[in-house]
């Protein structure tokens, strides 16, 4: 019996269009929750700054706060005192990759780990659980 996945595909223009509203909401909400959790900024806290209510701040970050304006989101980030950039995930994928340095190694740099770290004898011995220490007290 083989499974069939292809109800996950997407397989007309609409769905797809769904999903990628979908993608960035929650990506949106992601990068709101980063900034207050890097600020300490509660939801409550965040309401007050806004000039609304926690429910409002609640509605915006779950699944029913799909469809912020720009301009709430430009008020958001002027309450976690945040900026924030719109870009598409190709360009961030093609910056990480140029800063990121070079992984590669040259076999000179390669050393051995006993030749980095002195590895000494640990205090630990290793024992059996099964060892009887006690061989006059055996349980019948």
């Amino acid at each position: 019996m083989t499974a069939k996945w292809d109800f996950l595909e997407l397989h007309d223009e609409k769905d797809q269009a769904e999903f990628a509203a979908e993608s960035l909401a929650v990506s949106v909400q992601l990068a709101i929750q980063k900034a207050m959790a890097k600020s300490c900024v509660s939801q409550k806290q965040l309401a007050e700054r806004l000039g609304v209510s926690t429910a409002r701040v609640s509605q915006i970050l779950s699944a029913h706060g799909r469809n912020l304006t720009l301009a709430t989101l430009g008020k958001i980030a002027h309450a976690l005192q945040e900026d924030f950039e719109f870009i598409s995930v190709r360009d961030l994928q093609e910056i990480k990759a140029q800063s990121r340095p070079s992984v590669r190694r040259k076999p000179a740099e390669i050393v051995r780990l006993e030749e980095v770290w002195e590895i000494a004898e640990s205090p630990w011995t290793d024992e059996t659980a099964n060892e009887n220490k006690f061989p006059w007290k055996v349980a019948a």
